[in-house]
């Protein structure tokens, strides 16, 4: 192996050594396998399977990473990307067509082959079950990043304001694909994630109440019985002046007055 080819293995295995256990777990024949991404959320079946042949073919006896030459990271980068088209086209699609939209005809709205569909989701109940699991997560990741301001000094009340704007109007976009999900039957495994956000919505509350800004008996409960009658079905207008009216309820300030 020449020095190019070491400092790019080398290069390679830095890369995804974070994903290190994993992998093992993965060749062992462990499942279910959970990388360390982001969001903790498991990856599709395609790219485990690239994983393992990345491992059954590229680690030496002590466990280190010695890549001989596969395009392994070009194929998981465009594993992703066609997992990502997948289901932004699957969204628009179940939007304007309904839960009856054909496989095929999501898979030519994502610029993808319908084998490539079908190796992510093998069914349309995997399909929209994931993209439900994309939302909750997105919530999470909005709740947390909420969290992470407030702690670097931003108001608790402008960012539960916004959460509140921000989760109404992903709800929006998503309410074709999750009741696509209840009418076929999907149940996505979203419990970490919705217990990511019910966690750090109880602090961005219990921030807002500390500096006198909520009421001191408002709790996560609360918020979810407000969005489980937002108007989500409605144009935007209708979403933005259902936040007008429910803010008051939830802050210690007078309607007329600035939050």
């Amino acid at each position: 192996m020449n020095s190019s080819t070491a400092q790019s293995d080398q290069a390679l295995a830095g890369r995804i050594r974070g994903a290190t256990p994993a992998l093992r777990n993965l060749v062992n024949g462990h499942a279910p396998v959970f990388l360390d991404t982001p969001s903790g959320t498991q990856m599709p079946q395609p790219v485990l399977d690239a994983m393992r042949t990345y491992i059954e073919t590229g680690m030496s006896n002590r466990g280190h990473f010695t890549p001989r030459g596969l395009a392994t990271e070009d194929l998981l980068a465009g594993t992703v990307r066609n997992r990502t088209k997948i289901l932004s086209a699957a969204r628009e699609q179940i939007a304007t067509h309904g839960p009856e939209v054909g496989m095929d005809q999501i898979a030519a709205a994502a610029g993808v082959a319908v084998g490539t569909l079908y190796r992510h989701f093998p069914t349309k109940t995997d399909l929209v079950a994931a993209l439900v699991i994309e939302y909750v997560t997105r919530v999470a990741d909005d709740a947390e990043a909420a969290c992470a301001r407030v702690e670097s000094g931003t108001r608790a009340l402008d960012e539960i304001a916004g959460f509140l704007a921000g989760v109404v109007e992903l709800t929006a976009t998503n309410q074709a694909a999750k009741a696509a999900a209840y009418a076929l039957g999907a149940d996505p495994a979203a419990k970490a994630e919705e217990e990511r956000a019910t966690t750090a919505l109880a602090v961005l509350i219990q921030a807002g109440q500390a500096a006198g800004d909520i009421h001191p008996d408002v709790t996560v409960g609360d918020i979810h019985l407000l969005f489980s009658a937002a108007p989500t079905d409605q144009p935007h207008p209708a979403r933005a002046r259902w936040l007008t009216l429910v803010l008051p309820g939830l802050t210690t300030h007078a309607r007329t007055g600035k939050l």
